[in-house]
């Protein structure tokens, strides 16, 4: 999420530097995404890692 939307990297460009494929990064970025919405909605705490 960070290279993504805080960064505004293209998802390609993001995948790059992650070392990974576009499909892998886009699906870890909507995990991530669903994650965070879930917490908020749901009043949860947050865990952030990797930073």
């Amino acid at each position: 999420m960070r290279l993504a939307d805080y960064e505004g990297l293209y998802n390609v460009d993001a995948a790059e530097r992650m070392g990974v494929s576009r499909q892998t990064f886009d699906r870890i970025v909507n995990r991530a995404r669903k994650k965070v919405s879930e917490a908020l909605v749901n009043g949860c705490a947050l865990r952030v890692e990797g930073v």
